[in-house]
């Protein structure tokens, strides 16, 4: 049976046990943090779970992405060893297969953290990093077709996701008609099909050279699409629906251009 005088005894080794555990843990955080990296990662509920920076991150020359599910947004945390100029980005919309590339130019030594990011929310699948001839690609997959609005600051670039008619001033629809085993007007070796693709395919060139107006085709190669899916499909996205066909005239053979 323990005595006043015994029970005081044990009360002061346990506090001294405690202060010891409790020394030992603020040393541990001290040390860590001493020698924390900054490190960033996928987060789908708009916080991040990881942001710690120390002076070993300005001598690391990795890059990483987080990504708010709420506000479909990309961010790119900047580091000053690795400098982004956004109006140096290039852009491919292979909106076909839900494929947008950005082109980091200036930044073919850049290493990102991951080579892909796994976001599986209902726009964006997965964002991959590819390096190809000395470039560093971000290519994200996407589950519909999306326009992107860049903008940043002091410490970061964003890359927002937003339906087409928010990133464009105009949007062009190009139809061309027939495709895949609707072959059109028949002349010869000649097929209405592969002649409207090539006028559509010209006619795409020419409007895309014009920085105001985003240009969208229903289809880009021999490919049957239904007439519904092409309604619709500019309804959707177009502020202008231009459907290419062509026609054969029989009866007058010098007639030709």
């Amino acid at each position: 049976m323990w005595t006043y005088k015994g029970k005081s005894k044990k009360v002061r080794i346990l506090k001294t046990f405690y202060v010891c555990i409790l020394l030992f843990f603020a040393s541990y955080v001290y040390i860590m943090n001493g020698r924390a990296t900054t490190a960033f990662h996928i987060q789908t509920d708009g916080r991040a779970l990881s942001n710690q920076k120390s002076a070993e991150a300005s001598r690391d020359d990795t890059l990483d992405i987080t990504y708010n599910s709420l506000e479909k947004k990309i961010t790119i945390t900047k580091n000053p060893n690795v400098p982004i100029d956004i109006r140096n980005m290039t852009v491919d919309d292979d909106y076909n297969n839900h494929r947008y590339t950005l082109t980091l130019n200036e930044t073919s030594h850049a290493l990102f953290q991951k080579n892909e990011y796994q976001i599986n929310d209902n726009w964006i699948d997965r964002i991959q990093v590819e390096r190809k001839a000395g470039k560093t690609k971000l290519v994200i997959d996407e589950k519909a077709i999306l326009g992107y609005l860049l903008s940043e600051d002091e410490w970061s670039i964003y890359i927002h996701a937003v339906p087409p008619k928010q990133a464009y001033k105009k949007i062009v629809i190009i139809d061309p008609g027939h495709g895949g085993a609707d072959s059109g007007t028949e002349r010869g070796d000649f097929l209405e099909k592969d002649i409207v693709l090539d006028v559509s395919n010209r006619l795409a060139a020419c409007l895309t050279q014009q920085t105001d107006i985003k240009v969208y085709a229903t289809r880009t190669t021999d490919a049957w699409v239904d007439l519904k899916n092409r309604a619709a499909f500019g309804n959707w996205l177009g502020d202008l629906f231009v459907s290419i066909h062509i026609n054969d005239y029989k009866e007058d053979p010098s007639i030709h251009g």
